[in-house]
């Protein structure tokens, strides 16, 4: 085994013992797509969270929403992502009729598996949100997969 390979199997091994293992690209790293709070880059170093780069981007077919309980009357609610129904409505309330088709604007941080699981942590663990592999179109216009 190449020291390279040795290197990458380290790699997965660490990442399938958290979440982190369904994020993991062929480059050995996690993308998480941020809305909310973890949009704001110091409240993501506050909970030790490191990135190599954060693009900004769009997750089409999906909308904002306020839907997660939260602690009133601090915290009413979290910021969501709700993905459209089948009948091309969103699940969600939409503001206006003439609103643009529902998307979601906020950025793709890249990261290690562990720095992913360290968001993972600060978010719950699973209680409050779930992760569902999306395509975020990037505004330079590529598209990549992110969680």
């Amino acid at each position: 085994m190449t020291r390279a390979s040795k290197a990458a199997a380290a790699i997965v091994s660490m990442a399938s013992r958290g979440p982190a293992a369904s994020c993991v690209g062929a480059d050995g790293l996690c993308r998480n797509f941020a809305f909310g709070s973890n949009l704001m880059s110091s409240k993501m170093a506050a909970r030790g969270v490191e990135w190599s780069s954060a693009e900004p981007g769009i997750l089409e077919g999906w909308t904002l929403s306020f839907n997660q309980a939260g602690w009133p009357p601090a915290e009413p609610s979290f910021a969501n992502v709700v993905p459209l129904a089948d009948g091309g409505e969103a699940k969600a309330p939409q503001c206006t009729d003439a609103a643009p088709p529902p998307s979601c604007h906020g950025v793709v941080y890249t990261m290690t598996p562990q720095h992913f699981d360290t968001l993972w942590e600060s978010e719950g663990s699973g209680d409050w949100y779930t992760t569902e592999k999306v395509k975020v179109r990037l505004y330079s216009g590529e598209v990549v997969e992110s969680i």
